[in-house]
This record gives structure tokens, sequence and C-alpha cells, in this order.
């Protein structure tokens, strides 16, 4: 999937109401160069796009594909009813975060160890997708070994 970094960044500037990387990286509390790494991956950064959406109610999906409204419209994020802060499906989302995380990990913003496994990483964000739409949260026992490297 080929994703619109430029229109991404865009979007994250306008929710977080900032002009530029600098500004960005000073709301996220990381140096400039964690924002440039994040454009480099060419893949949204789902952690980033979340924490938005917490701090200011903009979903996800407006986010990484702009087809939300750029603020919802509901007067407390997490409660409101039917609300849904992402709305492609599960395994789009599980496959973009797996890609966000490996692109982390060959861009050191953080390590994997020997247990880091490219199954455990899609869980989690299957995990995160279901959190975010209010899902029930079901473990999974099926821990497979797969390299991430």
């Amino acid at each position: 999937m080929d994703f619109d970094i430029r229109a991404i960044f865009e979007r994250m500037y306008s929710a977080c109401k900032v002009e530029n990387d600098n500004q960005l990286s000073k709301f996220f509390n990381v140096k400039p160069s964690t924002i440039q790494g994040w454009k480099v991956a060419k893949t949204p950064p789902l952690k980033a796009c979340y924490e938005i959406y917490q701090r200011t109610g903009v979903t996800v999906e407006w986010l990484v594909e702009g087809i939300e409204p750029s603020v919802a419209q509901v007067a407390d994020i997490g409660t409101a009813p039917n609300f849904k802060a992402i709305n492609m499906s599960e395994e789009a989302f599980a496959k973009a975060f797996q890609e966000e995380v490996l692109s982390g990990i060959r861009l050191d913003f953080f390590s994997a160890n020997e247990l880091t496994t490219v199954a455990n990483i899609e869980r989690l964000g299957r995990h995160l997708f279901r959190e975010l739409n209010n899902e029930p949260l079901v473990p999974s026992k099926n821990n497979s070994e797969v390299e991430v490297a």
C-alpha cells in the first residue's frame, strides 16, 4: 500500500496546530530528527497518529487517508456512542502497524530482541485496532517465532 506521506504530515500539522517539523517535534516531545525519520520511513507513523487522536480527537483514518473530518464532533472522545477511531479493515491496519514497527526497528527508533516476532507485532496491531474501535480484546496464545530483520 502506498501512502501520501506529505499529505499525512500536512494533516498532522493541522490537527496539532503547528506549522513545521520543529513544532511537531515539540508537540510529541521528540527530537526533530525523529520526525524526519517518520517521513523517510514512507509509512504512516501510526503510534504518533494514535497519540494525535488521543490528544485532539482527530481520527486515525483522517490522518492516514484523509477521509474523516479533521476534528471529531464528540464531547468526550472514547465514551461517545458509536464512535470509531478508524474505519479501515483490521487486516489493513495490522499490516500498516507492522510495517511502521519494522521501519522503526530498522531506523533505530527502538530495538527488537530475539523474542520480537512479526507475528507478535501483527497481534499487537490487531489488539490496538480492536481497542481503538471499542471491540472486545481476546488474548491470543499463539506465540510462533518469526524473524523481524
